[in-house]
């Protein structure tokens, strides 16, 4: 999914790829804010490790768009728990 992603959004202005496991990956855009981040980890711990990063760093109007959200059971519990404290 990542090449076919990166294919897809290639010539889009601003806009990076981080390949590797998160977090060890996060140091180079600690301290950056994000219009659009699209997570592709399909674990709950992983979700939940990039939900703590990223949306506290989300610009207003800003997205987070998880890959498995509906296929990957830890993905959705994740964010049930993240925005609404339960799953």
């Amino acid at each position: 999914m990542y090449f076919v992603t990166k294919m897809l959004l290639n010539g889009c202005a601003n806009m990076s790829f981080y390949k590797g496991y998160f977090p060890s990956t996060a140091g180079p855009v600690i301290d950056l804010r994000f219009s659009f981040v699209h997570l592709d980890v399909d674990l709950y711990e992983s979700t939940k490790s990039c939900l703590e990063f990223f949306y506290p760093r989300l610009n207003v109007g800003g997205v987070i768009s998880p890959d498995d959200y509906v296929g990957a059971h830890g993905v959705w519990t994740a964010f049930e728990e993240f925005f609404f404290g339960q799953a």
